[in-house]
């Protein structure tokens, strides 16, 4: 093995500026690779989480949406922002299970002994910290009292605050039972929600990064006359706002929850609302994701690199070719001396495992280069995109040592199967 290594060296050096092309060749592939990769690693280590059986409610209509530049950018749009009225009819008939009504909006804080600024507040009730396993460094959400109130916009003066907001208005210390003035109210934080679910993409919120800041019950809403920060007409002049999700663990309160809610549009249809929804609609966390999930030029991403790198292996296939052609009478003079044909062809193929691993060095280098690219072609990123990783050197150094014995086979297979006479007679 140490004598077939020193041999592929120095056949290497020997011809060193088509070995610079073929290291070129490979590396520019590789490194198309390497930042497709890093850029779905990404957005796969941030994918949304819920519990299991959480469904999302959304209303079908029966007349075109007046604002057709919205619905281009999301055609379910009118379904699933229902109108606070809607929303509290359907969810009386998941009184008994887990269930959800969310919309976000901006918010002037004051902080005490700092200048006021706007933030990102999620309104809602406490089960959401539940479905979507919203974790808390500490603390807990606010009581089940304090969503009591929300239909007569009760004033409530709790809050669950964002990490870093924490840190940045009152330092390492706990923020449990510090106060916040928040749109002119002031409320005790009762919670902390950790830093790291900023970094995730959020299903309640359209399948798109989410920034909230502060997290309060919807009675809050009610009392400070909150508007949501993205609204909808969805018939009639009537705006949808919220978002419902609930949680029904088996068939039967399925089945009783969408009856309980086709029984509240008969009656809103009866009573003469001409805007009334037609029927109900649930949708797991799965379809929703795949509804929604992130379009654009990101999709092109696995397409194109992966033609870029067989185009690459296919260049080195000819490349490989000429040069193992030019080292036919060395091949000659070992299969003379008694060597066999599987181990001319290891030879020749760790000389390309030596190919595979100078290119999977400059891919990757070349790779990390391209990522502020990259990066540009998602809509918003929630954290940062790592630009190296230990798995990533890994599996770039893998990929590349697999493509370039893919692309030697052939000519590796060629040129050790001819007799040792013939491959003496070429020049």
């Amino acid at each position: 093995m140490r004598f077939y290594l020193r041999m592929a060296w120095r056949s290497l050096r020997r011809s060193r500026g088509l070995t610079a092309v073929m290291i070129l060749a490979l590396s520019l592939g590789i490194a198309t690779w390497y930042a497709q990769q890093q850029i779905f690693m990404y957005l796969d280590s941030r994918m949304p989480v819920a519990r299991e059986h959480v469904y999302q409610v959304a209303l079908e209509r029966g007349e075109a949406v007046p604002d057709g530049r919205a619905s281009l950018v999301v055609p379910l749009l009118p379904s699933i922002l229902l109108t606070p009225r809607d929303a509290q009819g359907v969810l009386a008939g998941a009184a008994s299970h887990r269930h959800t009504m969310t919309f976000g909006a901006p918010a002037l804080i004051e902080p005490e002994g700092k200048p006021a600024e706007t933030v990102r507040v999620r309104y809602a009730t406490r089960d959401l910290f539940e479905l979507f396993s919203i974790p808390l460094r500490e603390g807990e959400p606010w009581s089940a009292a304090a969503d009591a109130g929300w239909l007569a916009g009760t004033p409530v003066d709790v809050a669950v605050v964002d990490e870093r907001l924490a840190r940045r208005l009152f330092g390492a210390g706990s923020a449990l039972g510090r106060r916040l003035r928040v749109d002119g109210a002031d409320v005790r934080i009762v919670g902390v929600v950790a830093a790291s679910h900023r970094e995730h993409y959020h299903l309640y919120e359209r399948f798109v990064p989410t920034l909230d800041a502060v997290y309060l019950p919807l009675a809050h809403a009610r009392a400070a006359h909150a508007e949501a920060d993205f609204q909808h007409v969805v018939a009639s002049g009537e705006a949808g706002s919220v978002g419902v999700w609930v949680q029904l663990p088996t068939e039967s309160a399925r089945l009783a929850f969408t009856a309980s809610a086709a029984e509240y549009l008969t009656r809103e249809r009866a009573a003469g609302r001409t805007a009334a929804p037609r029927a109900v609609t649930l949708r797991t966390a799965r379809q929703w994701q795949a509804a929604f999930a992130p379009g654009g030029t990101i999709n092109l991403w696995p397409l194109l690199s992966a033609m870029c790198l067989v185009t690459c292996v296919l260049n080195l296939v000819r490349m490989l070719m000429a040069k193992f052609a030019g080292r036919s009478h060395d091949l000659g003079l070992l299969r003379a001396f008694g060597a066999r044909r599987r181990g001319v062809m290891g030879q020749l193929l760790l000389e390309a495992v030596l190919i595979g691993l100078c290119a999977g060095a400059c891919g990757m280098l070349l790779g990390v280069a391209l990522m502020p690219l990259a990066t540009q072609t998602l809509q918003d990123a929630a954290g940062s995109v790592p630009l190296i990783s230990a798995r990533a050197v890994l599996a770039t150094v893998g990929a590349s040592v697999g493509a370039a014995l893919l692309a030697a086979l052939y000519p590796a297979w060629r040129l050790s199967r001819g007799t040792p006479a013939a491959q003496l007679r070429r020049d």
